[in-house]
């Protein structure tokens, strides 16, 4: 089976523009979807390493993508216990324990007959498509707008040397923020060459955690890296970008 479509990264599908002749799914002999070229889970019709695997229930127990995974496990009757998201080694987990979600064994929300209490309410501070480069600070670094796999667009940033923390910081400016509210911070991308990249976040001129979580090592695993931060005790600023720790001339 295969789609073709244009697509929009923010909105939903996008076609793998590196796959236009051949299927891009597969399934199990119970009609289970067992790979997904467009989204890379696989990256042939026969890549028997990124692909979903189901338990005897036909429930999804595990989705591999670029050596990245989720993987599910469930009671007896197919309830969902536990979900565990693994990237660049580490471990989100989701403890479903009846009507109580637990995230990092942080309460996040409960359901209820009428829909469900959140524990806090989300609000979008900032978003950025990467189509055009003002609100990003090269920080020894080069920054250009280019179209890579197939239509996808991408802020591409260069170092100009071997300094520690070259990159673009801040993305976005300056957010003013209060003491005690937590930020999740997700950015998608890759990196190419030997140095780890990381998304960092200060609070003023001090680094709330530094490094962060390191962003995708290669295109083929390339997905949402996220990180999430607690405004410290005296902090009114935040700022946020991506940087290199060292960086190999």
């Amino acid at each position: 089976m295969k789609v073709a479509d244009g697509g929009d990264k923010f909105k939903g599908f996008v076609d793998d523009p590196n796959n236009n002749t051949t299927d891009d799914y597969t399934y199990d002999a119970n009609g289970n979807m067992t790979r997904d070229l467009n989204k890379g889970i696989g990256t042939t019709l026969t890549d028997n390493v990124n692909l979903i695997t189901y338990n005897f229930l036909n429930l999804p127990e595990t989705v591999t993508k670029g050596g990245n995974n989720v993987r599910y496990v469930y009671d007896a009757t197919g309830r969902k216990l536990w979900q565990g998201a693994t990237y660049g080694g580490t471990l989100k987990q989701t403890d479903y324990a009846g009507e109580y979600i637990y995230e990092n064994d942080a309460l996040q929300f409960l359901n209820h007959e009428e829909g469900r209490i959140s524990i806090a309410a989300n609000t979008l501070v900032y978003t950025n498509p990467a189509e055009a480069l003002t609100d990003f600070i090269a920080v020894s670094a080069t920054l250009a707008l280019v179209t890579q796999n197939g239509t996808e667009k991408y802020v591409r940033v260069t170092s100009n040397g071997t300094t520690a923390r070259t990159g673009v910081f801040p993305v976005g400016g300056t957010f003013t923020v209060v003491a005690g509210e937590k930020y999740r911070i997700r950015v998608k991308g890759y990196r190419t060459g030997s140095s780890a990249a990381y998304i960092q976040a200060k609070a003023g001129v001090t680094d709330i955690i530094w490094p962060g979580a390191a962003i995708a090592s290669n295109v083929a695993s390339e997905s949402w890296t996220e990180q999430t931060v607690i405004i410290p005790t005296g902090a009114t600023q935040l700022q946020v970008g991506v940087n290199w720790n060292t960086v190999v001339a």
